[in-house]
């Protein structure tokens, strides 16, 4: 008997689960969110949120629905923008498809789909009163050294073996030079490879340390320090060491991007590895920049070595439960967020009053790069799939952007630093709210930024719009998680269909034109 009972028992078990599995399977079908992705709730009220079946947004279960790969939309009028985005935070590449629809291209499962009214996001930002997100005032001033007893001589006897970086178009090499030291200041000290020395013109060491002593004493580390914290004396020698070397070997045609400036070696920071010191290098290209330009590139890379000083203590400091002293993995912060938090930091070496117009011309190609191309510049770029020229391009003005709304304080910016999480987390945990909401009020913003009368003229307003009209072929492209693309209806279009792969995660937003959608009503 009491077998017999609990073979019931476990029967009727089965029957409630798989009872249960079918009313989730139905409420996920109905057109409804699910409940990571309800809404932006950013000042943007509830019932603005309706979803293409034209009924407002109400939580249900979907955790056992399939996952989708399209979504059809309905009723398109003239001047509607969409955004399509993908949150898949691994940055990987995904295949996606535009075609008009037809009659029967409604299917049982799609995307999540939510409308809203151009004029509703021009009442939220105008509500926002958003300060410059790029620059927030810190104070410094107290971090700032008395450099009146600089030293800028040429010492022939003091010298030192760097293994300096040199990128080529097959790569980076990395070979022991001997550089000499060219002066210092309280903070910084001053080499020169001696092989540059010795093709210089005469009398440039002079000015080239009081240039960089001068921007690094007074413009970069009072910042770096403020927003990061010290930079580690991996080499006791008490000083940041600035090393100008010939980094950028590269031909023309593989230099078209970006120019190499400067940069530094995660490896010179562990106290284990050989040539290891606080060690910074720049390229002596640097000097023919204005200031404002040279103090700004120097910032970016002298907060990659805080933040290569905040990884060391990381690991130093941590050990697993057991209290073996092996240290977890994960510990890195990612080349992305690294890149972002460098950009942000130069842009706190200017003056904070005149915001966005004070960024430097090589964030402004990166910023110009990603609006040129939202689709191809992810948040997170991955180094798998994109190469080293892809990254060094919109990527790091996306994920800088992206940030920069966030990072109120130097303890804001601390916490995103020292998580190991992957980026949705980091983010959830900053902002208190999910990534997904977080991530469509974003390309929201910056896919209305152009139409908005409250927009700053000093803001970019020329991001990337695709054009789709009814006569419109299929359109096939690629799409980077993390990484957004915007259309514009040109005519009136009954139905559309986008199609992606397996995994995307797409978020697609509707912007209409005219505020239609509040007529939308319950039944």
């Amino acid at each position: 008997m009491g077998r017999r009972t609990g073979d019931y028992l476990l029967g009727t078990s089965f029957l409630a689960v798989a009872l249960f599995l079918a009313m989730s399977q139905e409420k996920s079908e109905s057109g409804l969110l699910r409940p990571e992705e309800r809404g932006v709730s950013h000042g943007i009220p509830a019932s603005h949120w309706t979803t293409e079946s034209g009924r407002r947004q109400l939580p249900s279960v979907a955790a056992f629905s399939p996952q989708p790969t399209h979504a059809v939309l309905k009723n398109l009028s003239r001047g509607t923008r969409i955004v399509v985005g993908s949150l898949d935070v691994s940055g990987r590449r995904h295949q996606l498809s535009v075609a008009i629809g037809s009659n029967d291209s409604m299917r049982e499962v799609s995307f999540p789909v939510l409308r809203f009214s151009i004029n509703d996001i021009a009442r939220w930002r105008n509500a926002e009163r958003l300060p410059t997100p790029m620059c927030r005032r810190i104070e410094t001033q107290r971090l700032l050294p008395d450099i009146s007893a600089c030293n800028h001589s040429v010492n022939e006897t003091s010298a030192r073996v760097f293994l300096t970086p040199h990128f080529r178009d097959t790569g980076t090499v990395h070979e022991p030079a001997e550089c000499r030291f060219i002066g210092e200041s309280p903070r910084v000290r001053v080499y020169a490879d001696r092989r540059l020395m010795q093709s210089t013109t005469a009398g440039k060491s002079t000015p080239w340390s009081q240039s960089l002593t001068s921007a690094a004493e007074l413009r970069a580390l009072p910042v770096v320090y403020a927003w990061i914290g010290a930079i580690n004396d991996v080499d006791y020698d008490q000083k940041l060491s600035i090393v100008v070397t010939d980094l950028d070997h590269r031909s023309r045609s593989a230099s078209h991007s970006s120019p190499i400036y400067g940069c530094i070696r995660e490896a010179d920071f562990q106290s284990n590895s050989d040539f290891c010191g606080d060690i910074v290098y720049i390229d002596p290209s640097i000097f023919e920049l204005p200031t404002d330009e040279l103090a700004a590139l120097l910032t970016h890379e002298i907060t990659h070595a805080a933040v290569c000083s905040i990884k060391a203590e990381k690991s130093l400091g941590s050990t697993d439960p057991a209290g073996s002293g092996t240290q977890p993995a994960g510990l890195q912060v990612p080349p992305w967020l690294s890149e972002a938090t460098a950009h942000f930091v130069e842009l706190q070496c200017g003056d904070a009053d005149a915001g966005a117009a004070e960024m430097s011309e090589n964030f402004q190609r990166r910023m110009d790069a990603f609006f040129a191309d939202p689709a191809g510049s992810p948040i997170v770029a991955a180094e798998d799939v994109l190469s080293l020229e892809e990254r060094r391009s919109g990527s790091r003005g996306a994920a800088t952007l992206f940030l920069a709304r966030w990072i109120s304080s130097a303890e804001a910016l601390q916490q995103v630093l020292r998580s190991d999480a992957a980026l949705d987390r980091r983010i959830e945990q900053l902002a208190e709210e999910p990534f997904a909401d977080v991530f469509r009020h974003w390309t929201l913003s910056l896919a209305t930024m152009s139409t908005l009368p409250s927009a700053r003229s000093s803001e970019h307003n020329s991001l990337r719009l695709d054009r789709f009209s009814a006569a419109s072929k299929q359109t096939r492209f690629s799409l980077l998680g993390t990484a957004f693309r915007c259309f514009e209806c040109s005519d009136d279009i009954a139905s559309l269909v986008i199609e992606s792969d397996d995994g995307a995660q797409l978020q697609i937003s509707i912007i209409e034109p005219e505020a239609r959608i509040c007529s939308a009503k319950m039944d």
